[in-house]
């Protein structure tokens, strides 16, 4: 924090009519309706999910529709954008196939992003914590001039402990102070469910002052075959849960709807590799993952067990469920 400008210049700028203005400024999107180009702060997000939920291909499927200001997962870049991309745990060759899978092969299209995409794969880890570290990362960073920088994965990036509020603080504010005001994402795991479903914001795994720190949060989670996409944004409110399809090595947005009466029961999904569930996990199942009210998703589970698809076993607190001879 810079203590330097006097009293009568901070006053100058804090008055309601600038405030105001900074209202009617138009948001500079860099991702309509969802993720801004801001040159005053640099936005911070992160995308989030279990490992093999496919955060890191979500991250460089997100990277290439900026550099090509193309629509991602409904949300169109603006324009070709210049993206910085740190890739901590690929190989560069497994990197470069990846990508080129994401171009179909067509290596055509993948040269016309030189310039726009800039993958660094130099190092399997940094720590942003360390002075020199910091300051050549910075000075990269500079140096380049991006759009926007995309971090993968937060894990590779500090030494600090990941449950202290203390150290993940000046963590995630020293990666602010690294992108160099430019709008960056980092790549994080998020807790392992009970069952498969999306946690949101709540899964992020480690210290709460990691989700205190940023402005937005993407957690995407592998629900049977499909994806969800989870929000926690201060500046856009109300975006909703997105489902999902992989179209390959990418996703895209399911744009259909699904009736709740429609939706069936993935008893893969639901039991893992678990032999039995207790009524708390059934229920929260039913109602996170079918969009059931708690009375609905109550009657639900007397249903399958009448019907011979669970087993209830045990009385009291000690209900359990198992899979029934019957199937969906």
């Amino acid at each position: 924090m810079k203590f330097e400008v006097g009293f009568r210049e901070v006053m100058a700028r804090s008055n309601v009519s600038l405030l105001l203005e900074e209202a009617l400024r138009p948001v500079n999107w860099l991702f309509d309706g969802l993720v801004e180009d801001d040159r005053d702060n640099g936005h911070q997000w992160l995308i989030t999910g279990e490992p093999k939920a496919g955060k890191s291909r979500f991250a460089l499927q997100m990277a290439i529709a900026a550099a090509e200001g193309a629509d991602f997962v409904g949300f169109r870049a603006r324009r070709k954008n210049k993206v910085l991309y740190f890739n901590f745990e690929l190989s560069r060759s497994v990197m470069g196939r990846r990508a080129l899978e994401f171009f179909a092969g067509d290596e055509t299209r993948m040269l016309q992003c030189d310039g726009n995409l800039i993958v660094v794969s130099e190092w399997s880890g940094v720590d942003v914590l360390d002075i020199k570290c910091a300051e050549y990362l910075e000075k990269l960073i500079m140096e380049v001039n991006p759009d926007i920088v995309i971090w993968d994965v937060m894990k590779r990036m500090t030494v600090a402990e990941e449950n202290n509020n203390v150290e993940m603080s000046k963590v995630m504010r020293a990666i602010r102070d690294i992108s160099s005001k430019r709008t960056h994402v980092v790549v994080h795991h998020s807790r392992k469910e009970v069952f498969a479903r999306n946690a949101g914001a709540r899964g992020i795994r480690g210290a709460s002052a990691i989700h205190a720190e940023v402005d937005g949060v993407i957690s995407i989670a592998k629900i049977g075959k499909r994806n969800t996409l989870q929000f926690s944004v201060r500046s856009v409110p109300d975006l909703e849960e997105i489902r999902l399809i992989s179209n390959g090595i990418g996703f895209r947005r399911l744009t259909e709807e699904i009736k709740v009466e429609e939706k069936t029961i993935d008893l893969e999904v639901l039991f893992g590799d678990a032999s039995h569930r207790s009524r708390k996990d059934m229920l929260l199942y039913f109602k996170d993952q079918m969009g059931r009210a708690e009375s609905a998703a109550d009657r639900k589970l007397k249903e399958l067990v009448k019907a011979g698809v669970l087993v209830k076993e045990g009385s009291g607190r000690e209900v359990l469920y198992r899979q029934g001879a019957k199937g969906c």
